[in-house]
């Protein structure tokens, strides 16, 4: 069994045992995946990644994963993945900030102490009004800060229909 990746004609990728390296303009992204009896081949202007026949269900489903990695990781560098949240208050009045490589969440439910999120990799964030917008090479690592902006502010133990405080996805990356 086998799947293939078109390999668009700016882009450099480079192959070698279990990492795949994609570039384009000076920009790289890496990913080291954990392939077992997969193997993935770079033809022409295609990579196919195979499996030897009998393939069990597990090496079937990392078949469309690393697949899909490698399409995000193409389109990535082509366009970038970009995330968009909302902030909502109803209660007090929060304050969110960029600050270095964090960002900062203040006043969260009347909270005297601010709470603090990683921006992780080189995700870029700015920070409009009640817009938040999470933008990035790797698909990962802007979902992952997206989403730790999200977590974050989640209120346990309340009526969320009451408690609506809080940093919401809004648009996903496609």
């Amino acid at each position: 069994m086998q799947r293939e990746v078109e390999i668009p004609e700016e882009m450099e990728i480079e192959i070698s045992k279990d990492t795949v390296k994609v570039e384009k303009n000076g920009e790289t992204l890496e990913e080291k995946f954990d392939l077992g009896k997969i193997k993935l081949k770079k033809e022409g202007d295609k990579i196919t990644i195979t499996a030897e026949e009998p393939v069990k269900k597990h090496e079937k489903a990392m078949l469309g994963t690393i697949q899909g990695k490698i399409k995000n990781m193409i389109k990535g560098l082509q366009e970038g993945h970009e995330y968009k949240l909302r902030i909502i208050y109803r209660h007090f009045p929060m304050k969110v900030k960029k600050e270095g490589d964090k960002i900062k969440i203040e006043n969260f439910s009347g909270e005297q102490k601010p709470r603090y999120v990683d921006i992780l990799g080189d995700t870029e964030v700015e920070i409009k009004g009640e817009e938040i917008t999470i933008k990035g090479k790797n698909k990962e690592k802007a979902g992952q800060t997206a989403a730790n902006l999200e977590q974050k502010t989640w209120i346990k133990n309340k009526d969320p229909r009451v408690f609506e405080d809080g940093i919401y996805i809004v648009k996903k990356a496609k």
